[in-house]
């Protein structure tokens, strides 16, 4: 509760999507691989208006675009493709030094994860998460929301021990020398 009494505003919400913008003023950017392009619409529209969504049509295309453009905010990553299946293409990007910290969600067809190797598979190539096809808008809206806000706020942890670090730092150097000014002082002798 504020000090008014009221409940305090969260950044996002659980039920819609309109009812509490990212506080991003620029929407997160989100990479659908997805070698149908009808599935990549589909979940398109249900990331609209809140994130950018991007394509590729293969594992491939995906790596190729992700070595040298802008990365995105989040992958979601189909895991049956031809050539390269999702589970490949997520291993090959947490080991590499560039895309490994981007949240990926695999997404499957498989109908039951509890049961089916897909869950399984899905934690050892360092998904973040994963969702059932068909896919839900509300829930996939949801899943995109938590990952990319985790995300941020990794940043934020990384940048803010980055300053501590620095002020440290400065701290530590700044009590090793001797004030000049204490040394001029009357009355303050050096021992």
């Amino acid at each position: 509760m504020t000090s008014a009494g009221q409940s305090p505003i969260l950044p996002f919400s659980l039920f819609r999507a309109d009812e509490f913008p990212m506080p991003d003023t620029t929407k997160p950017r989100v990479l659908i691989v997805d070698d149908r392009a009808d599935s990549i619409q589909i979940m398109a529209r249900g990331l609209a208006p809140e994130f950018a969504a991007e394509f590729a049509l293969s594992g491939k295309q995906a790596l190729a675009k992700l070595a040298t453009g802008a990365l995105p905010d989040l992958i979601l990553l189909d895991v049956v493709m031809p050539d390269m299946d999702g589970y490949e293409v997520c291993r090959q990007l947490k080991v590499e030094p560039r895309t490994r910290d981007i949240p990926v969600i695999l997404i499957t067809a498989s109908n039951d994860l509890e049961d089916d190797m897909s869950a399984m598979l899905a934690l050892v190539a360092d998904a973040a998460d994963f969702i059932q096809k068909p896919v839900n808008p509300q829930v996939l809206r949801q899943r995109v929301r938590t990952q990319v806000l985790l995300r941020q706020r990794e940043r934020e942890l990384v940048r803010l021990q980055a300053e501590l670090d620095q002020l440290k730092a400065q701290l530590a150097t700044a009590m090793a020398k001797p004030d000049a000014a204490d040394a001029t002082r009357p009355g303050i002798t050096e021992d």
